[in-house]
C-alpha cells in the first residue's frame, strides 16, 4: 500500500472548505489543512473533521506557495514515509477515485513527478467569469509544461528541488514545474476528472484583480526563468506589453498625423486578435457564444495584466516585498451575523424539489446552519440532490428524521397540500419547523399548528422571509424616519406575465429539476406569490383589519401538457385596511405583464422599489412639490442607500433572494431564547390574509380578520 498525503490550503473558504474536506476525509490518507489567516470559521471546521491544522504566522505575508510548503513540512512530520502528496486548494472538491488513479499513473511512469487531471468549474453558469475559469482549466491531455494548484507529486522529487518558491504571490506551480523538469522529471496531464472548483467570481472587479495577478505572475516567472532555453513566460509577457501598452500608445501618439487612421488600425488589430482567439476556442469545441465572450475578455485582459506586470517591476526596482492580490472575500461576509454566531443548529430537509435548490445555494451564507440530511418521497430525486450538494445523509422516511436527535429544525419544502401534515408530525416529534408558504391550506389547520407549537414550546415559521432583506429593511427604516410624511395608501404589484404562454416546461434549477408547473397552476398565484408583499405590509403597518378582494380564474383553458384538476385564481386584487389606518391595494396575477413594484404614498412623497424579489433592489423616494396650481410627484428619483449591502448570491434567475435567511433567523432566536421575527402568530396572520384573498374566488365578499400579532422588531443593522 503506497502512502499518500493530502495538503489543503485555504483562506476564508467557509462551506467550500467543508465540501473539500468531505471529498478526502475517510480515504485513509493523512490530511493537513493550512489556514492563511481566515476570519471565518475555517479553522474550527477543519478541526471538527479531525485533520491536522497549521495556522500560518500572521506577521509574514501570505502566499499559496508558503502555505503548501508549510503543509508539506507538517505532513512529513506526521508521517515521514509518505511517497505521494496531493495538493488541493480549499475551494475545490476532489473527485471520487482520483487519488487512486493519480497514484497508479505515478507508479506506471517512474519518470513522471507530477500528475494532474481535469479541474472543472462546479458552477460555470453562475457567471461569465466562472465559465472563463472552466475553459481555462481545460488544458490539453499529455505531457505538459505545468500543473495548477491541484496536483499529485512525488515527495522525493518535490523535496529535491526545495518545494515551492514561497516568495511568489502567484504562478508558483508553473515555476515549480520548470525546476522539476530541469531536474529530469515530467509533468503529465491525464484524461481523468480530478477536482471541482468553486471560483465564485461574480463581479468584473474580481475578474480584473485575478487578471492583474496573472500579469504579475507572468512578469515574475519571466524574470526568474526567462533566460533559460525555454524562456519561461517571456512570450506571454511580451504580448501583454505589446497589446496593453505599445500598440495603444503608438496609435494615440500618431492619431493627429494620420487623421485618426492609426486608431482605426488599432481597432482592426484588436479585432484580429479576438478572432484568432475565437478560432482557437471553436477548434477546442466551445460554443460560439462562449468563444466570443472568452476571446473578447482575453483581449481586454491585456490591460489588467499590464497593471500586474508594472506592479511587479516597480516592486522589484524599489526592493519592496510583494503582497498577495486577493480577488475573493470571506465566504460568509455577505451576512456578517453568520460569521459572529457562536452556535450551531442542525437542519434536515423534507422535499428536494425545485425550490430546495435555492435553499442549498444560499445555505453557505449561514455557517451556523448545518444540513445533516434530506428526505424526499421520490428516492431518486433525494439521491441526486444529496450527491450534487454533498448532503451527508439520505433519510428513508420522515419518521427517520423525527427520530434523529441531532435535528433541531426541519425545513418543510414539500407540496403545499402536504405542509400541514409534515409540519404537524415534526412538531409532535419535538422539532422546530420552517415551512415554505403557505403555512397551511386551511385556517383550521394553521391554527392547529400554531397552537401545537405553543404547547410544545417550539417555533414554527413560514416563508417568505424577504421581509428580512436589505431592501425591505431599508424601506421600513425610511418609514420609521417619516421620510415621506404620513402614509395614506400603498400600491403593491405582484404580476408575473402570461406564464402559461411561456416555455415553463424548460425552466430547470441548477440540479436539472423542472419547475412544478402543474402544482403552481393548481395552487394559484395568490397563495404562491401574494405573501411576498403581504409580509412586508403587515410588518410595516401592523395587523390587517378588513380585506375586500376579488379573485378569478380568467384563463380556465391554460395551455399545459397535462390536465389541470383545479382552476385556481390566476388573478387577484385586494384592498386591505390595516389597524394603523393605511390602505393598500395588492394585485397578483400570472396574466398581466411582469410588475413587482411597490409604491408607498405619503403626504410628502412616494417611497418605492421596482422588485421585491431582489434583496439589493434600489429604494427610491419621489418628493412631492407644488408647481403652480398643482401638486406634482417629484420628477426625479432620490435613491436611498441600503441599510446594509445585500449579498451577492451564487445563482442566476428571475430573483435574487437569500432563501435560508428565515431559517437562520429562527436558529438565532432559538439560540438567544427569543421570539423569531417571523413568529408563529405573524405567519398565522399572513396565512389568513392570503387565504382571504385567494378564497375570494368563491366568497367574493369583504372579510374581517380574526388573528393578530405583536409588533415585529427590525433587523439590528437596520435600526435608526
Amino acid at each position: 500500500m503506497h502512502q499518500i498525503g493530502v495538503v489543503i490550503i485555504g483562506r476564508n473558504e467557509g462551506n467550500r472548505l467543508k465540501n473539500c474536506l468531505l471529498s478526502v476525509v475517510g480515504e485513509g490518507q493523512t490530511i493537513v489543512y493550512v489556514d492563511s489567516g481566515s476570519t471565518d470559521n475555517s479553522v474550527e471546521l477543519a478541526k471538527s473533521f479531525g485533520v491536522h491544522v497549521v495556522k500560518l504566522d500572521l506577521s509574514v505575508p501570505f502566499t499559496a506557495a508558503r502555505a503548501r510548503n508549510a503543509g508539506f513540512a507538517a505532513l512529513l512530520e506526521l508521517k515521514p514515509s509518505i511517497e505521494f502528496v496531493q495538493f488541493v486548494d480549499g475551494d475545490c472538491r476532489v473527485v471520487e477515485n482520483w487519488l487512486k488513479r493519480a497514484v497508479d499513473e505515478l507508479i506506471a511512469h517512474p519518470d513522471v513527478v507530477v500528475v494532474c487531471g481535469r479541474r472543472r468549474e462546479e458552477f460555470p453558469n453562475n457567471s461569465i467569469y466562472n465559465r472563463f475559469c472552466n475553459m481555462e482549466w481545460d488544458t490539453p491531455v499529455g505531457e505538459a509544461k505545468a500543473c495548477g494548484g491541484d496536483a499529485m507529486m512525488r515527495v522525493e522529487a518535490f523535496k529535491k528541488v526545495g518545494g515551492f518558491n514561497s516568495t511568489l504571490i502567484a504562478g508558483e506551480e508553473p515555476e515549480l514545474c520548470v525546476r522539476l523538469r530541469q531536474a529530469g522529471g515530467k509533468v503529465l496531464r491525464i484524461d481523468a476528472e480530478m477536482t471541482l472548483h468553486d471560483a465564485q467570481i461574480t463581479r468584473l472587479s474580481q475578474w480584473w484583480k485575478r487578471s492583474l495577478r496573472g500579469g504579475h505572475a507572468y512578469a515574475e516567472g519571466a524574470w526568474l526563468h526567462g533566460s533559460t532555453p525555454e524562456k519561461h513566460w517571456v512570450k506571454q509577457s511580451r504580448s501583454i506589453w505589446l497589446w496593453g501598452l505599445l500598440l495603444p500608445l503608438l496609435a494615440i501618439a500618431s492619431a493627429w498625423f494620420t487623421w485618426g487612421f492609426s486608431i482605426l488600425l488599432l481597432v482592426i488589430a484588436y479585432t484580429l486578435l479576438i478572432y484568432r482567439i475565437y478560432r482557437y476556442c471553436r477548434q477546442r469545441g466551445y460554443k460560439s457564444r462562449d468563444a466570443i465572450s472568452y476571446s473578447m475578455f482575453c483581449a481586454l485582459g491585456k490591460f489588467p495584466e499590464l497593471q500586474g506586470q508594472i506592479k511587479f517591476h516597480v516592486s522589484r526596482l524599489l526592493n519592496k516585498q510583494r503582497t498577495l492580490v486577493e480577488y475573493k472575500s470571506a465566504n460568509s461576509n455577505n451576512f456578517p451575523s453568520a460569521v459572529s454566531a457562536k452556535y450551531k443548529k442542525y437542519i434536515a430537509i423534507v422535499g428536494s424539489g425545485f425550490v430546495a435548490d435555492y435553499y442549498l445555494q444560499t445555505l453557505p451564507l449561514h455557517p451556523q446552519l448545518e444540513l445533516v440530511g434530506v428526505m424526499d418521497r421520490i428516492s431518486d430525486r433525494s439521491s441526486k440532490f444529496a450527491a450534487f450538494y454533498n448532503v451527508p445523509h439520505i433519510y428513508d422516511s420522515l419518521e427517520e428524521i423525527l427520530k434523529d436527535p441531532k435535528v433541531d429544525i426541519v425545513l418543510n419544502l414539500t407540496n403545499p397540500s402536504s405542509h400541514y401534515e409534515v409540519s404537524k408530525a415534526c412538531l409532535e416529534a419535538g422539532k422546530h419547523v420552517y415551512s415554505e408558504k403557505p403555512l397551511a391550506m386551511e385556517m383550521s389547520q394553521a391554527h392547529e399548528l400554531v397552537n401545537l407549537a405553543k404547547q410544545r414550546g417550539l417555533y414554527i415559521s413560514s416563508a417568505p422571509c424577504s421581509l428580512l432583506s436589505e431592501t425591505a429593511q431599508t424601506v421600513w427604516k425610511a418609514l420609521r424616519e417619516n421620510q415621506i410624511g404620513k402614509v395614506r395608501l400603498v400600491y403593491a404589484e405582484m404580476d408575473d406575465g402570461l406564464v402559461h404562454k411561456m416555455p415553463y416546461s424548460k425552466w430547470l434549477n441548477k440540479l436539472g429539476t423542472p419547475w412544478p408547473y402543474k402544482d403552481e397552476f393548481e395552487v394559484g398565484c395568490t397563495l404562491e406569490h401574494a405573501g411576498y408583499y403581504v409580509t412586508w405590509l403587515t410588518a410595516f403597518f401592523g395587523p390587517a383589519e378588513i380585506v375586500s378582494a376579488f379573485s378569478s380564474c380568467i384563463i380556465a383553458d391554460k395551455e399545459t401538457d397535462v390536465k389541470l384538476d383545479v382552476n385556481a385564481p390566476d388573478f387577484s386584487v385586494a384592498c386591505i385596511k390595516f389597524a394603523s389606518g393605511v390602505v393598500a391595494r395588492l394585485t397578483c396575477s400570472i396574466i398581466a405583464p411582469h410588475d413587482h413594484s411597490l409604491k408607498i404614498i405619503g403626504d410628502e412623497g412616494v417611497l418605492g422599489i421596482d422588485d421585491a424579489w431582489f434583496y439589493g433592489a434600489q429604494v427610491y423616494i419621489r418628493r412631492s412639490i407644488n408647481i403652480g396650481h398643482k401638486r406634482w410627484e417629484g420628477i426625479w428619483k432620490q435613491s436611498l442607500p441600503l441599510a446594509k449591502k445585500a449579498p451577492r448570491l451564487g445563482y442566476r434567475g428571475s430573483h435574487k433572494m437569500d432563501f435560508c435567511r428565515g431559517v437562520a433567523e429562527m436558529a438565532s432566536a432559538i439560540a438567544q431564547q427569543r421570539s423569531p421575527r417571523l413568529s408563529a402568530e405573524f405567519s398565522l396572520h399572513n396565512n389568513e390574509l392570503v387565504l382571504a384573498i385567494h378564497n375570494a374566488l368563491e366568497t367574493n365578499c369583504t372579510y374581517k380578520m380574526t388573528t393578530s400579532f405583536e409588533p415585529i422588531e427590525p433587523m439590528p443593522w437596520a435600526k435608526s
